[in-house]
């Protein structure tokens, strides 16, 4: 899946706070509501469709029917996954 591929193609200010395949700042948390029509859906296939959406020019979520809970927390290590 290309949004795999993504991890290897970061931007320049993420590179930057690296420390070996760590990222060193702060962590945000968000809890999100999904339409009922993605029910049907592969939850793979949901989070590739919504972690493209984020890694692109102006971010979107695809398929966000409302913002239930936003948590921002410092973090010294946080491990880059997708």
């Amino acid at each position: 899946m290309e949004w795999a591929n993504r991890l290897h193609n970061l931007s320049p200010s993420i590179k930057n706070n690296r420390v070996g395949g760590w990222v060193v700042g702060k962590r945000a948390v968000i809890v999100i509501r999904l339409v009922e029509e993605r029910v049907e859906k592969a939850n793979e296939e949901i989070e590739g469709e919504i972690f493209e959406e984020l890694s692109e020019g102006f971010p979107t979520i695809p398929w966000l029917e409302r913002v239930e809970k936003v948590t921002v927390t410092e973090a010294q290590e946080l491990p880059l996954t997708r």
